[in-house]
């Protein structure tokens, strides 16, 4: 995910894409070590240019400065080298390396908007979950009908119920799409996610649950009519513009104060 210095369009490129949906233009970026501008898509090879797996950063053609300022590779890299350098055998610098991967943090502390709903799940899920509600990638009517009628069974919850993933999906789910229609769900106003305090085993714990509300609205930052956007072709595209206009610096780590009533 990144923001689009044209027009200010946050967004998220798949694999080819090097334009932004919202204002066409092939995305640039100045590179934060020499502060040279740069277009991502390389004129002499007529290619993307490569980008850093870890955290997409684009390798810049002034500089070759390949991964963000705060991408851990160069961390990783000098404590990688200290162990091959140091004197134990090869087996015990096989075993320490083994270690650092396990203990290292690969994927960062997600974060959640105001709403508890995950970065991820606001920027991408929810938007892939609207694109199908709208036919893309649907084998036919019927198919985009399915999708439709989940987001339906949850609008019908009475409301103040209270549920958790497991009192509600259906026998054979492991309720993994079930969780990312609730979040969408919350999204739009028709649940809220709290935390409850049940006895399970015995023991008193907090879990997380969903409310069916009808007070609260749709989220002012969600904007369901960005999901999918028509080619020239008339084909339906998934689209890079971001449904959730909430700027990634706004959502926290969980026990962090919501930043939302800064903006």
């Amino acid at each position: 995910m990144s923001q689009c210095y044209n027009c200010g369009t946050e967004f998220t490129l798949t694999d080819e894409e090097i334009k932004c949906d919202s204002c066409n233009e092939i995305v640039n970026f100045p590179c934060w070590n020499c502060g040279n501008w740069f277009c991502i898509f390389d004129v002499k090879t007529q290619k993307k240019r490569n980008s850093c797996k870890v955290c997409g950063y684009f390798e810049c053609p002034h500089c070759g400065t390949t991964h963000g300022r705060d991408c851990p590779t160069d961390k990783w890299q000098e404590e990688i080298k200290e162990i091959i350098l140091s004197n134990n055998s090869l087996e015990i610098k096989i075993n320490m390396i083994i270690n650092f991967i396990a203990n290292s943090n690969f994927n960062p502390q997600q974060t959640f908007c105001h709403r508890k709903v995950y970065r991820s799940r606001a920027k991408e899920m929810n938007k892939l979950l609207l694109a199908k509600c709208q036919g893309y990638r649907c084998k036919n009517i019927k198919d985009k009908q399915t999708f439709i009628s989940n987001l339906n069974k949850i609008y019908d919850i009475e409301p103040g119920t209270e549920f958790t993933i497991e009192q509600l999906r259906e026998e054979g789910s492991d309720g993994k799409e079930l969780r990312d229609w609730c979040y969408l769900a919350v999204c739009y106003g028709w649940l809220e996610v709290i935390k409850v305090k049940k006895v399970i085993d015995g023991n008193e714990k907090e879990v997380t649950v969903f409310r069916r509300i009808l007070t609260k609205g749709q989220c002012p930052y969600f904007h369901p009519d960005k999901a999918v956007i028509k080619t020239k072709s008339g084909k339906l595209k998934k689209s890079n513009k971001d449904c959730c206009a909430l700027h990634r610096n706004f959502f926290v780590k969980d026990g962090e104060k919501s930043r939302e009533n800064r903006i």
